[in-house]
């Protein structure tokens, strides 16, 4: 992977360290003199933002001290301390048990991942149910309240033309009475209507 070039990238204070090919000590003296950003998470985890070019000097760094290591010891003891065979078997076998574990820690992210991504879902469609629910209450109760008031106004319409319609026949035989009494008044003689 040191072949491969890294992206920028926000990750934990043992990444970087990794990355930059440094202690964890030494990234967070950086951090602390400012010459590399970082940032604390939700839960209070602090992360640290590595660019790319930053990795890949210390990852070419890092290869040149290891060749100077292997140039300084001298081919024979190198050779007498690792045969060629051992040495392929030996990375080979390292190369193996390393991807083993990448492989199972990328499982295990994508698990991790598949399950908040599930349990959001389920927190959505949950949200969204209980929003339904509560709009359709909402709606019924506010067509109840709407029928009742439209109920009650039938109501007091139906008093109020019955009420009219009795102060109006009340008025016409009122009138009507009038009408009557002044028809006998007026034909009866005037000594009768002066005298009685």
């Amino acid at each position: 992977m040191q072949g491969d070039s890294m992206p920028d990238e926000w990750c934990s204070i043992s990444e970087a360290a990794r990355r930059l090919a440094c202690s964890r000590a030494a990234v967070q003296q950086r951090v602390a003199r400012g010459t590399l950003q970082s940032r604390i998470d939700n839960r209070g985890n602090p992360f640290v933002f590595v660019p790319a070019p930053m990795a890949a000097e210390a990852q070419t760094r890092r290869a040149a001290r290891a060749a100077a290591v292997l140039n300084s010891a001298g081919p024979d003891a190198i050779a007498d301390t690792l045969a060629p065979e051992t040495a392929d078997v030996t990375l080979q076998a390292h190369s193996t048990d390393l991807t083993a574990r990448l492989v199972q820690s990328y499982q295990e992210q994508v698990r991790g991942l598949q399950a908040v991504i599930e349990a959001a879902e389920q927190r959505h469609k949950a949200d969204v149910d209980r929003l339904h629910t509560t709009y359709r209450t909402q709606v019924d109760l506010l067509t109840g309240l709407m029928q009742e008031r439209i109920d009650a106004a039938e109501v007091r319409a139906e008093r109020s033309e019955s009420l009219a319609i009795q102060a109006l026949t009340q008025a016409a035989d009122a009138a009507e009475s009038i009408t009557k009494s002044l028809i006998e008044a007026a034909s009866k003689p005037l000594w009768r209507r002066l005298f009685g």
